[in-house]
């Protein structure tokens, strides 16, 4: 089994076959679709504009679909949820249809679907689960952080090492890409203090300014979910490891 990470997300994959990607968005895309499932949310539909998002929701009876996404960190005007985690309760999700758009995330798995190999998405919050997923499949693993608007975002790339690190030490032994090998060099530097170093990352400031730093304890808990969600066709559901 081969890993790697890509730390931006423009990045193209140059290894060659298919390659299982679990795409990364701790703060907080990732983490808001892991949470949404575990409370029972029956699938979500990433969406890459807030246009698209509308259109798909509009083609579902109204009581049986939540609009949900941010823009600058913001619920966007007229949707139903935004991008805290803890907005998606048990209460509020459960059985419904999510529509989602968030300035990252979304669309980085927009961009994932369809490249060869099976989509998941990862964080903090499912990292257990995730880490059995690999170390069962034994197949090509690539992880794709989703960054901020094209750029780097250190929270993705300390997870992605997380997980690399964790699943060498369930004695697999992954050959492991420059890229892998970087992540979890960083991962090792910040593991004694996940949410300090969430919390003094770019995107971290940047949500303490418009107040929801609150939302950085839930992203930075590590395996409180055991699911392992999976798109396929456009749809994520929730997936056991």
């Amino acid at each position: 089994m081969r890993m790697d990470v890509a730390w931006l997300p423009g990045e193209k994959n140059p290894h060659p076959g298919e390659w299982d990607v679990f795409v990364v968005d701790v703060l907080r895309a990732s983490t808001t679709v892991i949470t949404a499932l575990s409370n029972g949310a029956r699938e979500i539909m990433p969406a890459a504009s807030i246009a698209e998002a509308r259109r798909s929701a509009g083609n579902k009876k109204k009581d049986a679909v939540l609009l949900c996404g941010e823009r600058a960190g913001f619920r966007i005007r007229g949707f139903d949820l935004g991008n805290s985690p803890s907005d998606y309760s048990k209460e509020r999700v459960l059985g419904k249809s999510l529509v989602f758009a968030s300035t990252n995330g979304s669309v980085m798995l927009k961009k994932a679907a369809g490249k060869g190999g099976r989509v998941f998405v990862a964080g903090f919050v499912n990292m257990d689960a995730v880490v059995q997923a690999i170390s069962s499949r034994d197949k090509d693993t690539r992880i794709a952080c989703s960054g901020r608007e094209g750029g780097f975002s250190l929270e993705d790339a300390v997870c992605a090492g997380m997980i690399v690190d964790r699943v060498r030490n369930m004695g697999v032994d992954p050959e492991c890409w420059d890229g892998a090998l970087s992540a979890l060099l960083l991962y090792r530097h910040f593991a004694s203090d996940l949410a300090g170093m969430a919390r003094n990352s770019f995107h971290g400031k940047y949500l303490a300014s418009i107040g929801m730093d609150k939302d950085i304890p839930d992203c930075t808990a590590v395996s409180r979910y055991n699911i392992v969600p999976e798109m396929r066709k456009g749809r994520i559901t929730a997936k056991q490891p």
